[in-house]
């Protein structure tokens, strides 16, 4: 069986990247791990969060 993981946007943060990493580890002593960063949606900065997540709805089911 294999794992697929979706994160939407970038991880700025050390702290967050050292825990993907820590929690794909341990997922992989029993499942196949594979992790896609899918790009934030452009200009999310001035819209609302209920437009934020129609867009990366839209990003997700493409």
């Amino acid at each position: 069986m294999r794992i697929c993981l979706w994160a939407i946007g970038k991880s700025h943060e050390p702290y967050v990247k050292s825990g993907t990493d820590t929690f794909t580890k341990r997922l992989s002593h029993y499942f196949k791990t594979e992790w896609t960063l899918l790009p934030a949606p452009k200009h999310s900065g001035m819209l609302s969060e209920l437009d934020i997540r129609k867009r990366e709805a839209d990003v997700i089911l493409e």
